[in-house]
C-alpha cells in the first residue's frame, strides 16, 4: 500500500470545523447519560450531589491565547503562559463532569459557578467549600428548586447563641439579605432577590490525623433534622474532597495541565473533549462495578472516610 501522507494539515483543518457548541453538547450529553444510570440506592439520601471547584490551565504562548486568556499580572510579557479558569461541576455518585465554564484567569471563581447554578435539577444538592457559602449562593441555589451544603464563608460571624436549636451545634438561623449588591449582579437582579432566607448551621469536629482544619461549619438549606441529620451533613461534607481527586484525575491523570490549542475556540474545544473521555472513562469504571457486582457509590469513594 501506498505510505500515507506525514503532512497533517487535513487532520488539523477537520479538527478546525468541528464545533466548538457541539463538542459541548457531547460532553454534556455524556455525563448526562452516565447520571442517569445510577440507582435510588447508590444517591446520598436519596439525591443527586452535584460538587463544584474551580482549578486553572495553560496554553501555548500565542497573541490570540494571550488576549483572550491573560497572563498573571505578576508575570512580565512573554515570561508566563496564557491562564484560562476552569470551574468544573462533578456528580458525586459516578465522578462524571457535569458542566465547565471556561473564563480568563483573573475572573471570580464564584462568579463563574453562580452562571453554573442552571445546569442544577431540581432535589439536586450542590456542595462546594466556603467560597460559595454566601446568602447569595444559597439563594441561587434554592432558586432552582435545588438544596445546598456549603462551608461558611470565612467572613461571615457564627454565633450558636441565636435561632431555633435542633441539637448540639445544629441550629435553624435567620440569614438577611446583605446591604451591599455584588458588583457583578445588576440592579434589577439584586432586588428580586429574599429579604431573609432560613439556613441550617452546623458544626462538627474533624478527629482524623492529616486534615488542616479542626472545627468545620457547613450552612445548608436542607432543614429537616430527621431526614438530613447532623451525622449524614458532616459525612456528605467530607466527601466533599472528592471533587479535588477528580480535578486531579482529569489534570494530572490525563495531562491536561498543559494544553495544545494555539487559538481560544481550540483551547476550547480541547477542554471539551477532555472532559468527554474523562467521562467515558467515568462509565467504563461504573460498568466494571455494575458486571462484578460491587456497589458503584463504595466503588468510587468509600475509601474516602469509613462509611
Amino acid at each position: 500500500m501506498k505510505i500515507p501522507s506525514s503532512n497533517t494539515g487535513g487532520y488539523t483543518k477537520a479538527k478546525q470545523r468541528l464545533s466548538e457548541n457541539f463538542l459541548k453538547k457531547l460532553f454534556q450529553k455524556t455525563g448526562d447519560n452516565l447520571e442517569e444510570k445510577s440507582q435510588l440506592q447508590d444517591l446520598w439520601c436519596g439525591r443527586h450531589v452535584k460538587m463544584m471547584d474551580g482549578s486553572s490551565v495553560l496554553m501555548p504562548d500565542t497573541p490570540a491565547n494571550q488576549s483572550c486568556y491573560p497572563q498573571h499580572s505578576n508575570q512580565s510579557p512573554g515570561c508566563g503562559f496564557p491562564i484560562a479558569k476552569l470551574v468544573v461541576m462533578f456528580s458525586l455518585v459516578t465522578g462524571a463532569a457535569m458542566g465547565v465554564l471556561i473564563e480568563a484567569f483573573n475572573t471570580s471563581e464564584i462568579v463563574m459557578a453562580r452562571q453554573m447554578y442552571y445546569l442544577l435539577s431540581p432535589q439536586d444538592v450542590a456542595l462546594a467549600d466556603r467560597a460559595f457559602g454566601t446568602y447569595v449562593d444559597l439563594v441561587l441555589v434554592k432558586a432552582r428548586l435545588a438544596d445546598a451544603v456549603f462551608r461558611c464563608h470565612h467572613s461571615r460571624k457564627i454565633d450558636f447563641q441565636r435561632g431555633k436549636r435542633l441539637s448540639e451545634n445544629d441550629y435553624l438561623v435567620t440569614w438577611y439579605k446583605p446591604k451591599t449588591r455584588p458588583r457583578h449582579m445588576s440592579a434589577v437582579e439584586f432586588n428580586c432577590l429574599p429579604n431573609s432566607l432560613i439556613v441550617r448551621q452546623v458544626r462538627f469536629q474533624v478527629a482524623e490525623s492529616g486534615f488542616r482544619t479542626k472545627e468545620i461549619i457547613v450552612v445548608t438549606t436542607l432543614l429537616d433534622d430527621k431526614i438530613y441529620t447532623k451525622q449524614k451533613i458532616a459525612q456528605l461534607y467530607r466527601w466533599r474532597w472528592q471533587v479535588e481527586i477528580d480535578i486531579r484525575h482529569v489534570k494530572t491523570t490525563l495531562k491536561m495541565e498543559m494544553l495544545r490549542g494555539k487559538t481560544p475556540d481550540m483551547v476550547r474545544k480541547e477542554i471539551f473533549v477532555y472532559l468527554m473521555a474523562y467521562n467515558l472513562l467515568r462509565a467504563i469504571m461504573w460498568e466494571a462495578a455494575n458486571t462484578n457486582n460491587v456497589s458503584k457509590a463504595l466503588f468510587l469513594y468509600k475509601h474516602l472516610v469509613n462509611i
